[in-house]
């Protein structure tokens, strides 16, 4: 049977049945097997059922059609969002890492993706190729279609990152360096702004020269820093100002004090702030200043490390904290 489980076409991931069909599904099956009567009778009933509810369904179900939904993955101590725009598009930020023993790739970000039924990113955004940004990539690409993977700044010529760069490469439609001042339109009337690495240096992918992007929905924002340290963020203060503002901001590598400068985190301002790290973590992370700083400025600290998996949906006018079951 393990031998018949690994060919080709064994299993098939299909994306979740809404809650009305799997009710419904069951009620079926409990009135076909206790109610009285003849069979031919069920069935029209059941029919007749069944019509009703898929007419009224569309009525009574949420609109999500203006919905985008931000999740930020818990893949230990490392990095990983899933940006799911109104018309079922999806952008991946980050992957989490990756190692012999133990993918984030393969074990946490495809099957969160195959049950929201996703089957091809729009966008895929590597920050940085350290592994705790860039493991899980290659097994992402070597199972899903992948549109454009946007980076920034020279990657390794060598080792770990040169491979990765020719899997991407090789796999998915374009790899396209990018800098700050690009804009770039998604699907649904989303905004994707890249605010780092800068435009006029030739530079090599790293920490400070993270990819950082914000992403506008209607008058929401979200911004995704990577491990963009406190010189690339002087950097944005003096280029972006007040810009900046984020209703939710994925917290620079991973709640380090390399990280959330002061004068950033004044002009982020962000009501949320989301801090990605590895549960008992041997770098301490987050910092308590940090984390102290991030309370001064008003925000609300969701951490991976304590609650998981983290989630927030926009309708263009404001950003809801939706709880993830674990």
């Amino acid at each position: 049977s393990e031998l018949l489980a690994r060919l080709p076409g064994a299993s098939v991931s299909l994306p979740p049945l809404p809650s009305l069909i799997v009710i419904l599904y069951f009620t079926g099956i409990a009135y076909l097997t206790i109610s009285q009567g003849r069979v031919r009778q069920k069935l029209l009933v059941l029919s007749i059922t069944l019509i009703a509810v898929l007419t009224a369904a569309p009525a009574i179900a949420p609109d999500s059609g203006n919905i985008i939904r931000v999740t930020f993955l818990d893949v230990g101590q490392g990095d990983a969002a899933v940006v799911e725009l109104p018309d079922g598009s999806a952008l991946l930020i980050d992957t989490g890492p990756g190692s012999r023993n133990w993918n984030a790739g393969s074990a946490i970000i495809l099957p969160f993706l195959r049950a929201r039924g996703i089957r091809r990113l729009h966008m895929m955004i590597i920050t940085h190729p350290d592994n705790d940004h860039a493991g899980g990539a290659q097994a992402v690409v070597e199972e899903l279609p992948v549109g454009q993977v946007l980076v920034g700044g020279r990657w390794p010529e060598s080792g770990a990152g040169k491979e990765l760069m020719d899997v991407m490469t090789a796999r998915t439609d374009s790899v396209r360096d990018v800098r700050a001042g690009l804009r770039i339109p998604l699907p649904g009337e989303a905004m994707l702004y890249v605010l780092s690495p800068p435009p006029d240096i030739d530079c090599e992918a790293s920490n400070e020269h993270s990819v950082v992007v914000l992403l506008r929905y209607g008058t929401t924002r979200f911004l995704f820093t990577g491990d963009a340290d406190a010189e690339a963020e002087r950097r944005m203060v003096a280029r972006y100002d007040s810009f900046l503002h984020a209703d939710v901001l994925k917290v620079g590598h991973h709640g380090s004090t390399t990280s959330s400068s002061p004068g950033f985190v004044v002009k982020v301002r962000p009501r949320h702030a989301v801090i990605s790290a590895g549960r008992n973590n041997h770098f301490n992370h987050p910092r308590q200043e940090v984390l102290d700083r991030l309370r001064l400025a008003g925000a609300h600290i969701s951490r991976t490390d304590i609650e998981g998996a983290i989630m927030f949906l926009s309708d263009g006018r404001r950003v809801e904290k939706l709880p993830v079951e674990k």
